[in-house]
């Protein structure tokens, strides 16, 4: 089974959603050899069906975007290296 998000080359991607029912494609050349597919069926979901995988999939990509957003808005900084055990403290600090 392919979805049209299916990570798969883009001229094999071509090849099988260009297929009606019961065809079955030319040969697809990849590096390991020749491919041919047959759709045994061809489905589509209508909104109602695709709307909780698009909200998902929305949602996700804001989150990513606002963690990317906030990571580089963040500025870490060490201000005691010997809480660290990173570097002895000298004798007069704390």
């Amino acid at each position: 089974t392919f979805k049209k998000s299916s990570n798969i080359p883009a001229h094999i991607k071509a090849a099988i959603f260009a297929l009606k029912k019961e065809e079955i494609s030319e040969p697809v050349k990849q590096p390991n050899g020749y491919y041919i597919f047959r759709a045994d069926e061809v489905n589509q979901q209508t909104l109602e069906q695709a709307t909780g995988t698009i909200v998902s999939e929305v949602r996700d990509l804001k989150l990513q975007e606002w963690l990317q957003g906030l990571g580089s808005a963040t500025k870490v900084s060490i201000e005691n290296e010997a809480y660290f055990g990173l570097k002895k403290a000298s004798p007069g600090a704390k």
